[in-house]
């Protein structure tokens, strides 16, 4: 039986569904682009190794989580940043945090790793108001469970892949590149954040990844590099100012080269 002493005020609820709705409508969006959310196993209650906005820390948890975008500013190159629209949610008129956000996604996570439905989402809600106050959704506000489902990459103990947004210190910026126990969520996280056949993740990933016990070729990432003719501009990306400058140079050479040989072959012919 459901004591209703528990229940939240009609304005508790008409602020709780207000912050639902349009958390929904954000997370729906978000779930189609580059952006995700990630776990760093830490006593370190402050750490500040990502950035503040998004950052909640989890006791259950023992860590900390963040919540990022990619931002592609060339051919395999980028960065991170905060998702877009982030400084406006926690605006007074939707008062919703990348706090909440991190946290409601940490928790759908928990709950059902890169799977969790709409359904779980009512089921959630029901079983909170079944639980007589032990559990308060009306509290939680977007930081409910359900609310976001950003896939979350929980990086291997002993590794902290966290950077502060707008970081171009390293030409593909700070990727995830290792999710779950011997990476075994690898794949499946790579599949939920929409970078399957996103080629920049495998040249960071093999840059991030050396000097580490993380073997990149051990890692299923469930796609490949690009081979062939499709590999050219990543292939021609990756070259230093002095190797493009002295391939063109052979081209130009190379060139001329194939040029006077038909001329005077050509020459010789007609003499």
């Amino acid at each position: 039986m459901v004591d209703h002493s528990f229940l939240p005020s009609a304005s508790q609820i008409e602020s709780f569904y207000k912050k639902q709705l349009f958390s929904i409508i954000i997370n729906a969006q978000w779930r189609k682009r580059k952006i995700w959310t990630t776990f760093h196993a830490t006593n370190d209650t402050s750490d500040a190794s990502g950035p503040n906005q998004t950052r909640y820390y989890s006791s259950d948890d023992g860590g900390v989580y963040h919540t990022y975008a990619y931002h592609e500013s060339g051919i395999l190159k980028g960065f991170l940043e905060p998702p877009t629209g982030l400084d406006h949610l926690n605006e007074s008129a939707w008062d919703i945090s990348g706090t909440d956000i991190s946290r409601s996604s940490a928790a759908s996570f928990r709950a059902a790793r890169f799977n969790f439905t709409e359904p779980m989402a009512h089921r959630a809600l029901a079983d909170a108001i079944a639980s007589n106050g032990t559990s308060s959704p009306w509290a939680d506000g977007a930081g409910w469970v359900g609310t976001w489902t950003l896939p979350v990459c929980v990086f291997p103990a002993g590794y902290n892949w966290n950077t502060q947004y707008l970081n171009t210190s390293s030409r593909y910026g700070m990727l995830p590149c290792c999710c779950g126990e011997n990476c075994k969520d690898t794949k499946d996280f790579v599949a939920a954040a929409n970078l399957v056949g996103f080629q920049t993740l495998l040249y960071g990933c093999e840059q991030q990844l050396q000097g580490t016990d993380i073997g990149f070729g051990s890692v299923d990432y469930g796609f490949g590099k690009k081979k062939g003719p499709a590999r050219l501009p990543y292939f021609w990306a990756t070259l230093g100012t002095g190797a493009k400058a002295g391939l063109a140079t052979g081209m130009i050479v190379g060139g001329l080269l194939v040029i006077v040989l038909l001329y005077v072959c050509l020459r010789l012919r007609c003499g």
